[in-house]
């Protein structure tokens, strides 16, 4: 894939920050698919008004799956970056959609499904490679992030020069500083931390919590989420302060963006010690699949507690059976609560539960920050991915409550009553085939 280059690229990076398709194997080598990608000829004066630079250089200082970035100077002093989409991506880009179509078609056969449609995210990740060649839409997405952080103490946009810009050139402030995937790919023999104190004088971990606690804010309070966060679109600059350098995959805010700082609430909670499982599962579920949630407190037998309260409590009751597995443990006394649901609910299956884009989107685009932070919390640690969390999300909650959230949380649903029932039935139909467990202790108190 990394011989194929373009497309292809765009696709290892993406499972480059899955931790469980790093298992056993990664290191340094494999970072560089976020800045080592081989280049290609592009002739800077064909795409650019020469009249408007006193400088441009014709080797690229960073290549990127899609574009090649050069540095120039404009006349006016100020110094950029000059992004250009790659010829192979102009020429090649349908094409080689088709073929990983195919190719992903053909592993989908073998693989359940999870939590989400393997197909609609084949779909997906097509749609956005699509995305990510309109450079008008990049540059809108860069003016409303640049508006966003103006004035930020922590975090550097990089401002867009449109009138500079075309359909495959994009302008933009240059932002001098190693990227997280060139600390990654440096860490040989010296620990990714003591690199990035030599090449910036700043504490990689709380960087990492300003990178984690931003897009947890962004989720809480903005109209878009910075869709990419993979080591090589996050600069790390002096001053603890960093920069978010490619805006071509943004995601949609939640449905709910009152129900999303919940969920961090109590994630959060969970990792300070003053909540537990049960809470985090309601608000996983009401944040991520709100229809189903809805639906189903629609279905009230017990007005006390509402149906997805029962089953957040039985869930819970299997992870407190499940707690003598190592690998259980291991996730919850590290922190990786999200990963233990899903372990816990056999990948997703055992309630049927189907996320829509919009969550897969935002799922995403977490993950993408959150294998980041595994990767080197694996290879470095092994005992700060909670601790890193934990400083993410009491950042992100404080701008939440100094700043506010919108009172959004969803009340209703797009199934009737009547179709809130027939889902319920599905629901207990899909747990008492995979997880007796479970349906025991739901039906139990649902079939009284």
């Amino acid at each position: 894939m990394k011989n194929m280059g373009g497309v292809y690229f765009k696709c290892l990076q993406i499972l480059a920050v899955n931790n469980k398709f790093l298992e056993g194997w990664a290191g340094p080598a494999e970072m560089t698919v976020f800045n080592q990608i081989p280049t290609e000829t592009i002739d800077v004066s064909q795409h650019i008004d020469v009249s408007a630079f006193s400088h441009y250089g014709t080797e690229p200082f960073a290549t990127g799956s899609f574009a090649q970035a050069y540095k120039g100077r404009l006349k006016t002093g100020e110094t950029v970056a000059i992004k250009i989409l790659r010829p192979s991506i102009s020429n090649h880009l349908d094409q080689d959609l088709r073929y990983l179509r195919r190719l992903a078609g053909l592993f989908t056969k073998f693989i359940v499904s999870p939590i989400v449609n393997y197909q609609d995210v084949i779909d997906e990740f097509c749609k956005t490679c699509v995305l990510e060649t309109d450079y008008s839409r990049e540059i809108a997405n860069m003016e409303y992030f640049h508006k966003f952080y103006q004035g930020h103490p922590l975090v550097v946009i990089p401002k867009a020069y449109r009138s500079l810009s075309s359909s495959n050139v994009i302008v933009q402030d240059f932002i001098d500083g190693p990227t997280f995937a060139d600390v990654l790919s440096a860490t040989v023999n010296q620990p990714a931390t003591e690199i990035a104190k030599r090449m910036t004088g700043s504490d990689l971990w709380s960087q990492l919590a300003v990178a984690g606690g931003e897009a947890l804010r962004m989720a809480m309070q903005a109209n878009y989420v910075f869709g990419d966060p993979h080591p090589g679109n996050i600069k790390l600059l002096p001053n603890n302060k960093i920069a978010f350098i490619d805006f071509g995959i943004i995601a949609n805010k939640p449905i709910s963006q009152a129900a999303f700082r919940d969920w961090v609430k109590a994630y959060r909670n969970i990792l300070d010690g003053s909540g537990g499982l049960h809470k985090l599962i309601e608000t996983t579920l009401m944040c991520f699949s709100p229809d189903f949630a809805t639906a189903l407190n629609n279905c009230s037998f017990d007005a006390a507690q509402p149906v997805l309260s029962v089953l957040a409590e039985a869930v819970t009751s299997k992870f407190d059976n499940m707690k003598d597995d190592r690998a259980v443990r291991d996730l919850a006394d590290n922190g990786h609560f999200f990963r233990l649901l899903t372990e816990v609910l056999d990948g997703g299956n055992a309630l049927n539960v189907r996320l829509d884009m919009s969550g897969f989107q935002l799922l995403k685009a977490m993950q993408s920050f959150l294998g980041s932070l595994t990767v080197l919390d694996d290879r470095e640690t092994r005992d700060k991915f909670a601790s890193a969390m934990l400083a993410a999300m009491n950042y992100a909650l404080s701008y939440a409550e100094a700043y506010g959230v919108k009172n959004d949380m969803p009340t209703k649903s797009r199934f009737s009553l009547g179709e809130s029932y027939e889902l319920l039935l599905e629901t207990f139909s899909s747990l008492a085939e995979s997880d007796q467990f479970i349906f025991e202790r739901v039906s139990g108190r649902m079939l009284i």
